[in-house]
């Protein structure tokens, strides 16, 4: 209880969302209480048995009015509590809370909980300055694992719950977020809702010339990987025009991470966000679809930029293209003047610049083929 003595004033107070106000319960909140409470299938998602008495809610209640560590999760719209929110202080730290959920089964399914467990996660970062949150959910309980995901908690073990209300051992997962985490998170989610014109005025098209430091920067992020991921990597190569000596190109170092096909995709992406890559799905990239990005920021590009494309081992065209424009002076050379053409054209327009490029490239690959032969291939590509 010390942390919670030392937050003071500042603790539980109330919040507001889009469609909720989170508040301290009052005993006004009985009726609600008991109506979502009493329900099966709730509270045995958290641990306690449905209550089978208003005089069971009111005691519970009572328990949360005395402790002030759990929000009723008030509907702004009809001004009904449809649900609760606790910070309880269980871990030793100072500086660590635990959170925890319910919600009616009235109410599943509309995003309501994912919006207080933001809003939660917010005020405890950003005005009681924790340093860490834990949070879990039964192993069954598939919902409250998504949202407890989607809200950026990282998966840290599989244990054993006791619920003394139930008398009944429960398969556990644990999650963390802790600060660090939670600063990257809020700072891609200001990225990541920009309108596209904004994003390109914040990120033009700028080319640079050739430097060597983009080779070292490319060893540097392919040792880290190596070293979080060597059980899961086939072949790892620099790829794109930081690649090609000499040439002028953006100063983003572009990296084909190749991984074995029985890769256990959701470890993978948890230890890639871990060296703080932003997680991007993209359907219209080959499988597994994985595109993991690092130098974008609210202020504009950091110093080192990096666009991780995740495949798994093939016969890819961008292996033979940066080969070509190694060995051929003269199509580099003319790939240089088609690139510095469009970057003046569209310069806020990374689309169209990456677009008008194509059939460059493809000729380019084609004739790069042809000269190599299949040397990428793989046995059964050949």
């Amino acid at each position: 209880m010390y942390l919670i003595q030392k937050l003071g004033l500042k603790y539980m107070k109330t919040l507001e969302t889009k469609r909720l106000i989170l508040r301290l319960f009052q005993h006004e909140d009985l009726d609600d209480f008991y109506a979502y409470a009493k329900v099966e299938g709730v509270g045995e998602r958290a641990g306690w048995f449905h209550h089978k008495s208003k005089e069971e809610s009111l005691s519970v209640l009572e328990s949360f009015m005395r402790k002030k560590d759990v929000y009723a999760i008030v509907l702004k719209e009809n001004n009904k509590v449809i649900g609760s929110i606790g910070l309880h202080a269980r871990e030793e730290s100072d500086n660590v809370l635990e959170l925890g959920y319910v919600l009616s089964k009235a109410y599943w399914g509309q995003g309501l909980m994912s919006e207080a467990v933001d809003k939660v996660i917010e005020y405890c970062f950003e005005d009681l300055e924790l340093e860490s949150l834990t949070c879990g959910h039964f192993l069954e309980n598939h919902a409250s694992r998504r949202i407890i995901e989607k809200s950026g908690f990282r998966f840290v073990a599989a244990d054993k719950y006791y619920s003394k209300n139930m008398d009944q051992e429960f398969a556990h997962r644990k999650y963390v977020l802790n600060r660090e985490r939670y600063n990257r998170i809020k700072e891609d989610k200001i990225v990541r809702n920009m309108t596209q014109e904004e994003r390109w005025k914040l990120f033009p098209i700028t080319l640079k010339p050739y430097t060597h430091d983009w080779q070292i920067w490319y060893e540097e992020m392919a040792l880290k990987l190596k070293r979080s991921l060597k059980e899961s990597i086939e072949r790892i190569t620099h790829i794109g025009s930081t690649a090609v000596k000499g040439l002028v190109a953006k100063p983003s170092i572009d990296i084909l991470l190749e991984i074995h096909q029985d890769t256990h995709l959701e470890a993978f992406i948890e230890k890639m966000q871990d060296l703080g890559l932003r997680y991007q799905y993209q359907e219209s990239n080959p499988k597994p679809h994985m595109m993991f990005t690092l130098g974008y920021t609210s202020k504009g590009y950091a110093e080192r930029i990096y666009h991780i494309h995740v495949r798994y081992l093939g016969d890819w065209d961008e292996l033979y293209f940066k080969d070509y424009l190694n060995e051929d002076d003269g199509v580099r050379k003319a790939y240089e003047k088609l690139k510095l053409e469009l970057a003046v054209v569209f310069k806020h327009d990374r689309i169209r610049y990456t677009d008008s490029k194509t059939d460059f490239i493809k000729e380019a690959t084609r004739k790069a083929r042809l000269k190599y032969g299949y040397i990428y291939a793989l046995e059964d590509q050949r």
